[in-house]
């Protein structure tokens, strides 16, 4: 019964990161108030809604670098991220390596395999 208390917003983001979606959005989609959102995602994700919708396209970047070849910018804007420099910076921060890096080592990985 925990996950059905943000259920409804971490669907809502799943399902609409690539858009330019805003915290109020994901507050509206789950008929919650922010502070009421934010105060669910710390209790049962132990993040903040903005911390989970930046994880979320992070990870669908990680994903788009392996099976991709399109150009880390494209990579950027299709996981929602409209800045390429904060996209890299938050990328670095979240994988440890930039985004050509990373790249670069699953790229490696998957050839020596």
């Amino acid at each position: 019964a925990e996950i059905e208390a943000v259920r409804a917003p971490v669907e809502f983001v799943r399902a609409n990161f690539a858009r330019d979606i805003t915290v109020a959005d994901i507050a509206l989609a789950a008929h919650l108030s922010v502070s009421a959102l934010e105060r669910r995602f710390k209790k049962h994700l132990n993040k903040t809604p903005r911390r989970f919708l930046i994880d979320t396209r992070l990870e669908q970047a990680r994903r788009l670098l392996v099976e991709s070849e399109a150009p880390i910018a494209e990579i950027a804007f299709a996981a929602g991220f409209s800045d390429h420099s904060y996209f890299s910076q938050q990328f670095r921060k979240f994988c440890g390596v930039l985004p050509s890096e990373f790249r670069r080592a699953a790229t490696f990985a998957a050839g020596a395999s």
